[in-house]
């Protein structure tokens, strides 16, 4: 939780959070209905300026040393995090 605090970002594999039942073992992406992989990531990060800061998270997996979006906060393959736009972090629009 330190690191939480001085990066605002946490990164967990989801089978850890599944093993520890905090989220349910059959997870799916609530827009295309597909399971989510155990091995994949969740990354929760504050988000925002000083004044207004809210948490916000999304569902990434790494191709090699690549973060590829798989889902932001609403189920949609793109916008992923605070992460750049890429190949592998296709914009919204």
């Amino acid at each position: 939780l330190e690191s939480f605090k001085e990066e605002k970002s946490l990164t967990v594999k989801i089978g850890l959070l599944q093993n520890e039942n905090y989220i349910e073992s059959n997870l799916k992406n609530p827009i295309t209905d597909t399971k989510i992989p155990s091995d994949y990531l969740v990354k929760v990060y504050v988000e925002g300026n000083n004044e207004e800061e809210y948490l916000n998270s999304c569902i990434i997996k790494y191709n090699a040393d690549d973060a590829v979006c798989i889902s932001n906060h609403e189920g949609h393959p793109c916008g992923c995090c605070n992460f750049p736009i890429s190949a592998n972090n296709v914009s919204c629009n």
